[in-house]
């Protein structure tokens, strides 16, 4: 069965997601894809998921959905239906000075 994995669409957003999936090894993009990677940059998928972009107020609603893996929801989105990122979240990305 192949997992969706929602994420927002906008380019800064979808890039940043993609990077972070990157960096737990759920994906392998192309090499210098920089800051703004796209699905289209995916090169290894071992997990099969089906990365899906979606707006940002509907992801908090398509956990709702049985195919969904899991989502990159951002803080505002997922405490808009109760979530707290530090006890809900699989993953963080933790604000730095550079990012």
């Amino acid at each position: 069965m192949v997992r969706r994995l929602p994420c927002q669409t906008t380019p800064t957003n979808l890039g940043r997601s993609l990077l972070l999936l990157q960096k737990v090894g759920l994906i392998k993009l192309k090499d210098g894809v920089g800051l703004l990677p796209t699905v289209l940059d995916v090169v290894e998928n071992p997990k099969n998921l089906k990365i899906v972009e979606l707006e940002a107020p509907q992801l908090p609603r398509s956990l709702d959905d049985a195919q969904i893996a899991l989502a990159v929801i951002n803080t505002t989105y997922a405490s808009q239906i109760g979530l707290t990122p530090a006890k809900d979240g699989i993953l963080l990305k933790i604000k730095s000075p550079r990012t």
